[in-house]
Formats: C-alpha cells, structure tokens, sequence
C-alpha cells in the first residue's frame, strides 16, 4: 500500500464514500493521488497530512472538499461508462460474428469456469482425504492456506468475468426475444421503479 492511500482512504471515508472503491485494486495509488492533490489544492496545504488535518478541522473548506470530490466521481464515472462502452462493442462484434466460436465464447469460458471450479475442489478433497489418511493432516491445511491465497484473486477475476458474461447474455437474449425480463431481481428493480 502506497503512502497516500492511507490518508486518501481517510478523507473518502468521512467526505467521499463513493469513491473508496477506487482505492482498492490496480488504480488505488492514482486515485489516492487525485484525491490528496485535490485536498492539498482546496486547502492550500503543502503536504496531503497537513491538507486532511485543515479538512477535518475546517467545515467550510471540508464542504469545499466534498464538491470538489463530487466532481472526481464524475470524472471515474465517465472513465467507467467509455470502458463499459468500449466492452459492449466487443461483445456486440462477437455477437454478430459469422465464426460460430466466436459467437460462443461465452458459454465455452462458461463451462471451462465451472469445469474448473469441480476439479479444483475434487482435488482438494482428495487432498484432505490423503492427509488424513497418511496423518500428514497439518501440513496439507497450511498447503492449503498458501494455495488458496494465490488461487482466490485468480478465481475473484474469473467469476466477475462469467457474472457480467451471464448477465449480458441474458440481456442479449432478451433483446432477441422481445420478452420481457423475469426473476426476482428483476421483479424487485421492476417494482422499486414503477
């Protein structure tokens, strides 16, 4: 963790909450950087420790704070809508595409995903079966703590990926059909809306 994702995580906690997800992942230390650059600019200040002190102790510039933070989430969310955007003409491009794998890559990384998912635990309990067979029990948990923390960000990223996949492809069909959405979250947006 970079030195001012600490002091960006405090300031987005009390005065921007919509942002603290940004500071998490791959971006954090850009978004922590936009972040104390806005502070250190609205106060004045010459470093981000002295521009979070003057924010909590200053109601007026901290108001003037969270306007400017308001104006940082729009920036994020334009970024995200042009990367949505850019993601959606792909999928669009597959979808029309007279190569049939290439149409169907989706339900493929599906069942590749979910093939994956069984093997990897079948190979788990037999690991566990093993290590309490050979009494080697001990040894085969502390394996698998160090196996589940290189396995899990992999497994984070593949399961986002097939969740937005899903859900597209539902949508795609649905487009295609003319019907009208069904289930029950659907059904609760449906009546949250009307």
């Amino acid at each position: 963790m970079g030195p001012l994702i600490p002091i960006a995580i405090s300031l987005a906690t009390k005065f921007a909450p919509f942002l603290l997800g940004k500071l998490f992942g791959n971006d954090a230390e850009k978004t922590a950087k936009k972040i104390t650059d806005v502070a250190q600019m609205v106060t004045g200040a010459t470093t981000p420790e002295q521009a979070q002190s003057v924010i909590e102790q200053d109601p007026a510039i901290a108001a003037q704070f969270h306007e400017r933070m308001k104006e940082l989430e729009l920036e994020f969310y334009r970024e995200d809508t042009a990367r949505f955007r850019e993601i959606h003409e792909t999928i669009r491009a597959d979808m029309s595409s007279k190569d049939d794998f290439a149409r169907r890559w989706r339900p493929f990384y599906g069942y590749c995903v979910a093939g994956s998912w069984v093997l990897m635990f079948v190979v788990l309990f037999a690991g566990f079966i093993y290590g309490m067979i050979v009494e080697q029990l001990e040894v085969i948990i502390g394996a698998y703590a160090k196996l589940s923390e290189a396995v899990f960000p992999l497994w984070g990223i593949a399961l986002t990926v097939l969740g937005y996949n899903i859900r597209k492809r539902s949508q795609d069909k649905i487009i295609a059909t003319g019907e009208k959405e069904t289930g029950l979250f659907s059904s609760i947006i449906g009546a949250i809306k009307g």
